[in-house]
């Protein structure tokens, strides 16, 4: 990407211009924090060249919303070669909030593009999918009324689902948010380029009102380890070393190595059929088809939780007999084929 950014001297180019524990009681107290001018003047330059040769162009396919469904294009940010990313922004975030950097992952970062005329106005407030526990938005341009409305102090539940569209889907009709804050008064944040917004994106209903002609890039993150649309640098290099060590390593060597779920495990689903309340699970990893499980697959799966093991202990820890562990690393091996766990060497 250094080509595509602004002359930068020779050394890191910082993204961030504040220190976040001037910001961490704040955010802790109200579930945000406005930051004035909170990334370096170098790098809303980037950001800014970036961006405007991506307006005029159609949007990725994968990323682009059609203007007649919100109004909006969006495409993936790129960070030039001379910042020290992803890791600043693990770091300053995580610092922010009070979490570990170690755990931290980048579910999204799009520069996000409103259309002055199709945008519309007052959309309804929404909270983003689980793997969005915070959202960092960095403002590009945001004219005239443009502003982002939180409720940070009502209906404040955690949205476990996958999208804002399946939290909603579980909602009553008196449930949803433009019934139960219909008389609520939001917090309304004007944002000037370079300033950044930090909030609570899965707890706290938000959306940006009067949005035409404002441009934004988005930063959302989680200290869960999720990264459903692989967009976190590091997700698409772990499966490819995960396909490479399963192809090159025997199932006495697939015992040695360490095991992970995947950042792209979104969850498991256990069904009761009508064939007489059947009991059917399976699991659900994006971008993949879903796959079954059986029940001493799913033990694997819930003993890993958030943790990396080695195959060898993880099977002990489930308690087969050790004779028998090789024949419990071909489940493992065709967890990591279906994309549910991903493969370290000790």
């Amino acid at each position: 990407m250094e080509s595509d950014s602004v002359s930068v001297e020779n050394r890191k180019l910082a993204i961030f211009a504040f220190e976040p524990a001037d910001y961490t009681a704040m955010y802790r107290e109200r579930g945000f924090a406005l930051i004035p001018q909170g990334v370096t003047p170098e790098f809303i330059r980037y950001a800014i060249h970036y961006a405007s040769k991506l307006e005029s162009s159609p949007g990725d396919a994968s990323l682009n919303e059609p203007l007649d469904q919100g109004g909006k294009r969006q495409f993936l940010m790129e960070f030039p070669d001379s910042t020290n990313y992803p890791e600043e922004i693990y770091e300053t975030i995580a610092s922010l909030a009070g979490l570990e950097a170690s755990r931290m992952m980048l579910s999204e970062r799009h520069v996000k593009f409103y259309d002055r005329k199709n945008a519309p106005k007052n959309p309804a407030p929404r909270k983003d999918r689980l793997a969005s526990s915070i959202c960092v938005g960095i403002a590009l341009n945001c004219p005239g009324e443009s502003r982002l409305v939180l409720y940070p102090d009502h209906e404040n539940a955690l949205n476990v689902y996958s999208s804002s569209a399946e939290w909603r889907q579980h909602l009553d009709k008196d449930e949803l948010p433009e019934r139960v804050l219909e008389d609520i008064e939001p917090v309304e944040i004007a944002m000037e380029t370079g300033d950044v917004v930090v909030f609570s994106g899965n707890t706290i209903y938000h959306e940006r009102i009067s949005p035409g002609a404002s441009s934004i890039i988005y930063l959302k993150l989680n200290d869960l380890r999720l990264d459903p649309s692989c967009e976190d640098p590091h997700t698409a290099p772990m499966r490819a070393r995960s396909i490479r060590l399963l192809e090159d390593s025997s199932d006495e060597e697939l015992l040695g190595l360490r095991t992970l779920l995947s950042p792209r495990l979104e969850g498991i689903t256990c069904r009761y059929t009508r064939h007489h309340w059947m009991e059917v699970m399976e699991g659900r990893v994006a971008g993949e088809e879903t796959f079954g499980l059986c029940e001493i697959e799913w033990k694997i799966l819930r003993l890993l939780d958030d943790r990396i093991d080695e195959v060898r202990s993880l099977i002990a820890r489930a308690g087969f007999p050790a004779h028998r562990a090789r024949e419990y690393a071909s489940m493992i091996r065709r967890l990591v084929q279906v994309g549910a766990l991903e493969l370290h060497t000790v």
